[in-house]
C-alpha cells in the first residue's frame, strides 16, 4: 500500500453491519475484535456482535484496557489472538484502540513481538492480516493514517510506523458515536480540524494533502458546531467522521504542527485529553503565527500562501484575522480550552524540558516560523495565564 493511498470506505448510519460480509469474502473464519470498553458495556456493540455470529464468524473480543496504548497491553493481546489462531482484526473505538488493532494485524503475520517494531527498530512486515477499522470519536483519523502511538515498557511514547498498517477497509458509522458527551464530541472534533490545519499549513504541504486537508476543514467546519449541539445529528456525525478520516490521510502525509508539539508535551505534566491540549496549543500559537509584529518573526512567502488559502475557507479577508475567526469558531462550538485543575501550578521547566525534548522536535520544525526558545518561554507563560476548570 502507497503511504498517500486512502483504504476503501463505507459511510452511513448501521455501515458497522457490512463489516461481516468482508470477513466471509476473505473467507476468514476466526476473527479477533479489539473494542472499546465503552461500546461493550452500553450494548452498542450487540447488533455487530450478533452480525458477526449469523455469518459463521469465531470472534475473540478483547476490550479490557484503557487509556493510551502501552507495550506490555499490546504483547498480552498479541498472545491471545495468535491462541485463538485469529486469521483477521476488527477495530472499533478511539484512535487508542485502533491503533492497537492495527499493531495487531501487522504483528500477526511474523513470529515476532510487538516491541520489535517500535520506533522502526525492524521493518514491518510487507503484508498485514485483513483488517477493518471503525472509528467512533471523529478525532484521531487513526483509521486513513501509517503512524499508530505506543508508549515502550518504560513509559515512553513512541509509535509503530508504516503503510502496511493501515486497513483493507473504513467503517463510518455515526450511530456508534452517537452518545459522545457534548465536550469529548469538541475535543475530538477540534483534534481533527487541527489535523487538517496544521496538514495544510506547515512548511511540508504539498497538493496531495492540501486536497485532503482543505476539504476536511471544509466539511468539519459545518459539522462540528451541529454534532457538539445535538448529538444524534447523524448528519453531522457522519460528516465529522468523514472529516477526521481525511485530515488523517492528511497528517499522514505531511505531519501536525506546534500545536501539537505543545499537546504532546503537554501530556508529560499530567492527564488531559489530547483534543483539549491540541485546541489550547492551537488558540495560542495561531496568534503568534498570524502576527508579524509578535516576537518579531513574519511569516515566510510559502506560509502567507498555505495560510491565505485557510483563510478564504474561514470566510477571512485575511490570513491575520484567522485567529479571531477560529476562536469564535471554538466558542460557537462550546470547546472548553480552559486547564484541568492538576495543571493550577505546573511545572514550567518541566514543561519546557518537554518542548525541547528530541521526540517532539519534528512537529516543532514543522511550523511556518521558527519555534525558537523565545517562542517556546512566551508559550509557556501564555498556558500559565489560562483559566482552571476546578471542577474537571
Amino acid at each position: 500500500m502507497n503511504i498517500s493511498s486512502f483504504p476503501a470506505l463505507i459511510g452511513h448510519a448501521g455501515a458497522a453491519l457490512e463489516a461481516p460480509a468482508f470477513f466471509v469474502n476473505k473467507q476468514v473464519k476466526h476473527l479477533f475484535l479489539l473494542a472499546d470498553p465503552f461500546l461493550v458495556q452500553s450494548g452498542q456493540l450487540a447488533p455487530l456482535m450478533g452480525a458477526l455470529d449469523e455469518a459463521g464468524l469465531t470472534v475473540t473480543l478483547y476490550s479490557d484496557f484503557a487509556g493510551e496504548p502501552k507495550m506490555p497491553k499490546m504483547r498480552e493481546i498479541v498472545a491471545l489472538a495468535r491462541d485463538a489462531k485469529s486469521e483477521a482484526v476488527l477495530g472499533v473505538g478511539g484512535g487508542s484502540t485502533l491503533d492497537m488493532a492495527k499493531i495487531l494485524s501487522i504483528t500477526l503475520v511474523a513470529d515476532r513481538p510487538p516491541e520489535d517494531y517500535w520506533m522502526m527498530a525492524t521493518p514491518l512486515p510487507e503484508a498485514s492480516l485483513p483488517s477493518i477499522m471503525i472509528p467512533t470519536t471523529a478525532g484521531t483519523g487513526s483509521e486513513s493514517c501509517s503512524t499508530n502511538i505506543i508508549s515502550s515498557d518504560d513509559g515512553h511514547k513512541g509509535w509503530v510506523w508504516g503503510p502496511q498498517t493501515k486497513p483493507d477497509l473504513i467503517i463510518l458509522d455515526p450511530e456508534l458515536g452517537a452518545s459522545l458527551p457534548p465536550r469529548m464530541t469538541g475535543w475530538c472534533g477540534m483534534d481533527a480540524l487541527i489535523h487538517a490545519f496544521e496538514a495544510a499549513s506547515n512548511r511540508y504541504g504539498h497538493i496531495s494533502a492540501l486536497s485532503y486537508a482543505h476539504q476536511a476543514l471544509r466539511i468539519g467546519k459545518e459539522a462540528l458546531p451541529l454534532a457538539v449541539a445535538k448529538g444524534d445529528d447523524l448528519e453531522a456525525r457522519t460528516n465529522m467522521l468523514l472529516a477526521s478520516s481525511w485530515a488523517g490521510a492528511a497528517i499522514d502525509q505531511v505531519g501536525t504542527s506546534v500545536a501539537h508539539h505543545i499537546s504532546h508535551a503537554m501530556a508529560t505534566l499530567g492527564p488531559i485529553h489530547h483534543g483539549r491540549a491540541t485546541a489550547i496549543g492551537f488558540e495560542i500559537t495561531l496568534r503568534w503565527l498570524c502576527d508579524d509584529s509578535l516576537l518579531g518573526d513574519v511569516m515566510p512567502e510559502d506560509g502567507v500562501r498555505k495560510f491565505t488559502a485557510l483563510a478564504e475557507i474561514f470566510g477571512c479577508a485575511s490570513y491575520h484575522d484567522l485567529p479571531q475567526a477560529l476562536t469564535e469558531f471554538m466558542d460557537k462550538a462550546g470547546i472548553d480550552r480552559t486547564l484541568p485543575p492538576h495543571f493550577a501550578a505546573f511545572d514550567k521547566a518541566d514543561l519546557k524540558a518537554q518542548l525541547l525534548a528530541d521526540y517532539t522536535q519534528s512537529m516543532r520544525v514543522a511550523a511556518q516560523k521558527e519555534v525558537s526558545e523565545t517562542v517556546i518561554d512566551w508559550i509557556i507563560e501564555e498556558l500559565a495565564a489560562l483559566p482552571v476548570h476546578e471542577t474537571d
